[in-house]
Parts: structure tokens; sequence; C-alpha cells
């Protein structure tokens, strides 16, 4: 089973804060790792968190782009994310599980808190 995955940002509120003369300086974002093995999903949910830029290196809050984003978080949660990648791939070696009514209930009908008599 090969599982392949893609990292996405989340459209959580991004924190930033102002260092110096740099203005809203990225500081984390969240995002979420997905796993696909071709028929199911499996996906976790996490926080990169970045360095204080360098002056000289400092890209400008308006001027980032989802690529330069991921990019970072995938550098910043580098430790995390193969921590996840293993999860999922253990998650989605396991036999796929569903939900089934038991069997004495009928579809249909209210059936919360009732089992039948002995």
């Amino acid at each position: 089973m090969t599982v392949s995955f893609s990292l996405e940002l989340l459209n959580a509120p991004a924190v930033v804060t102002q260092l110096e003369a740099m203005p809203d300086v990225l500081v984390e974002v969240q995002y979420r790792l997905c796993g696909f093995d071709g028929t199911r999903y499996g996906y976790r949910t996490g926080t990169a968190a970045f360095a204080v830029p360098e002056p000289d290196s400092f890209v400008a809050y308006e001027t980032l782009s989802p690529e330069i984003v991921r990019g970072w978080a995938e550098a910043a949660a580098v430790d995390e994310i193969a921590a996840f990648e293993a999860e999922i791939e253990a998650e989605l070696s396991q036999p796929a599980q569903e939900q089934k009514p038991l069997p004495w209930l009928k579809p249909g009908f209210a059936n919360i808190g009732l089992t039948p008599a002995p």
C-alpha cells in the first residue's frame, strides 16, 4: 500500500506580530496533512511555528502566497509531519470499519434506549 500525502493550509486566522521594523510577521499557521491510499483518506491537523526572520529576508505579509507559506510550514513542522505520516499510514493499513445498526433495531423507529425483552 502506497500512501500519497499533501499538506493543506487551513483557513484559520494566521498569527502575526510586529518585530522591530518588520510589521505583520507571520508567526504560525495551522495545516492539515492528508494521506490517500487510493481508496481511503486519513488526516491530522497541526500548527507550524516559524522562526523570526532576518530583516533582509523578510517577506511582507501582503505578498505571501500559499506556495511560500506551505514551504515554510513543511520546513518548520518536519518532525511533526513525519510523525503524522507514520500515524496515517498505520491507520490506513488497518481494515476498513463501518457503522451498522444493531440487528434488533428497526429502521425508521425511535429505538433510542430500547432493548428487546429477554
